[in-house]
């Protein structure tokens, strides 16, 4: 068998090369990715190792089952995000980042790169763009698996920093193996939850903060007065709380909150 050369690639018209600074940050972000079994640690790595070889600001990740449908569509961010914009992009039924997908599985060569729109464009790609462009999202990185017998992974990058499109990239699809490992072993965990992953996607921004603050036993009046929210308010998300997640009380939410991996 031929050596394996992890450090060239031919991508488009242009030869990638890593300098050894990008070879040891590869490697550690692969090593690191073997080992996680939680959200919190797939966040982390994300926030981390990822991001140091693709910047980005936000990454939602989708899975599929082996016959094509939609499991589970988990969005990560190092920043918050206002809720309408969350859901817009990571909506399991027609998020942004949904459609992205599964336009780019029908009609593009992976990974793609939404930037400049391309001539002679087609109306559905135009669409796109145009969505992406009036949402302020920057440069959007595309990629995905082939469908396998455990299903598909899709992942779609916001915000990615515009550098070197070939590189990223190329970057892009050495990780596309682990990224999709990684999915599978945490992500998917919640999807076969039943309601988890809808749950885990409407909840707001401030509802895992309050959620948060519950998980470390603070009381509603703690709550308020660590967010600036009167006693009331903080009750009044609760009922929301209880009524996304399909509990009757606090310790249900809670267990039902990490059963769910849920990222903070």
């Amino acid at each position: 068998m031929p050596e394996m050369r992890p450090d060239l690639t031919a991508y488009g018209s242009k030869l990638v090369i890593l300098d050894r600074p990008e070879e040891e940050r590869m490697i550690r972000t692969m090593e690191a990715a073997v080992s996680i079994d939680q959200a919190r640690e797939l966040f982390m790595w994300a926030q981390g190792h990822l991001q140091s070889l693709l910047p980005h600001e936000v990454m939602v990740c989708i899975q599929y089952d082996a016959s094509r449908q939609l499991m589970s569509s988990e969005c990560l961010r190092g920043k918050i995000l206002p809720p309408h914009l969350l859901e817009i992009l990571s909506d399991p039924s027609s998020g942004l980042a949904v459609r992205i997908a599964s336009h780019c599985q029908e009609s593009v060569n992976l990974p793609y790169l939404f930037a400049e729109p391309p001539p002679n464009i087609d109306n559905r790609s135009a669409e796109l763009y145009r969505e992406i462009k009036e949402l302020g999202l920057g440069n959007v990185l595309v990629h995905g698996t082939d469908m396998l017998v455990s299903g598909s992974s899709w992942f779609v990058l916001f915000g990615v920093a515009a550098s070197d499109p070939e590189r990223q990239s190329y970057f892009f699809q050495l990780l596309l193996p682990f990224l999709h490992l990684v999915s599978l072993r945490v992500l998917s965990r919640s999807a076969s939850s039943g309601r988890g992953a809808a749950a885990l996607v409407s909840l707001s921004d401030r509802e895992r903060e309050i959620l948060n603050w519950i998980t470390e036993g603070k009381s509603n009046a703690e709550i308020g007065e660590q967010l600036h929210l009167s006693s009331l308010t903080v009750k009044n998300h609760l009922q929301r709380i209880y009524r996304k997640l399909n509990v009757r009380n606090r310790a249900h939410a809670v267990s039902k909150f990490r059963s769910f991996h849920t990222l903070r």
